[in-house]
């Protein structure tokens, strides 16, 4: 069920379902609309992500997914074995999202400092955008997910954890960052940001989102040797 709830995720992030139904692969191309069974998932999907931009993390439930996307609960379970396993499913489809967008903005950058700076402000940052609300939240969420699928969520995570464990190499190769261990650091990191992003999401932190990025940034920074931090 998991594997086919990734494939599905694919689907809603707007990756190729098919070969067949990739331009440029072959000739003819004999497949133009996805099969029946991949547009229902591709509208639990998008449903679900409505669902938890209208009710938040606690308020998300299966009924009201089904009823958004204008189907049943059968045709939910033949995508998704329960709840979590959909909530899986929004994890990795925001993941995709949110890696790409991590990876484009820490490219934008010169320096293995600005990098990881760019970074923390780009995760915690999402707190300010209510356009992001919802997936950051997931996201915030994401111990509460673990525990049901730890593995999947720690692949998951690899592809966000990629630019800073670039930047936090180079900040070390380069003496920016003397005390950094790359591998050990970045997930420690990716946690305190989560922390402080879901302090703000839940409105306990306490400082604004500005506020709090300066302060976690310098609190990183510092613990990397980072001069004059």
């Amino acid at each position: 069920m998991i594997l086919n709830a990734t494939r599905q995720t694919a689907l809603a992030s707007g990756e190729p379902r098919s070969p067949l139904q990739s331009p440029g692969y072959g000739s003819p191309v004999a497949v133009v609309d996805p099969e029946p069974s991949a547009q229902e998932a591709d509208r639990l999907i998008h449903a679900a992500w409505d669902v938890l931009g209208r009710t938040g993390f606690e308020g998300f439930k299966v009924a009201s997914v089904i009823r958004a996307a204008g189907s049943s609960t059968k045709g939910f379970y033949r995508h998704f074995a329960s709840k979590d396993e959909m909530l899986l499913a929004l994890l990795i489809d925001e993941t995709h999202r949110a890696s790409t967008r991590f990876a484009s903005r820490v490219a934008a950058t010169s320096t293995p400092t600005e990098a990881l700076e760019m970074w923390i402000s780009t995760m915690i940052g999402a707190a300010g955008r209510p356009d992001l609300a919802a997936r950051a939240r997931l996201f915030a969420s994401l111990s509460q997910i673990s525990s049901n699928f730890p593995d999947q969520v720690l692949r998951t995570r690899q592809p966000m954890l990629a630019p800073l464990v670039e930047a936090l190499t180079a900040g070390l190769e380069s003496g920016a960052m003397p005390l950094a261990d790359p591998l050990a650091d970045a997930p420690l990191i990716l946690s305190l940001c989560g922390g402080v992003l879901r302090d703000l999401l839940d409105g306990t932190a306490a400082t604004g989102v500005e506020e709090s990025i300066t302060n976690t940034t310098a609190l990183v920074l510092r613990s990397l040797g980072v001069r004059g931090r």
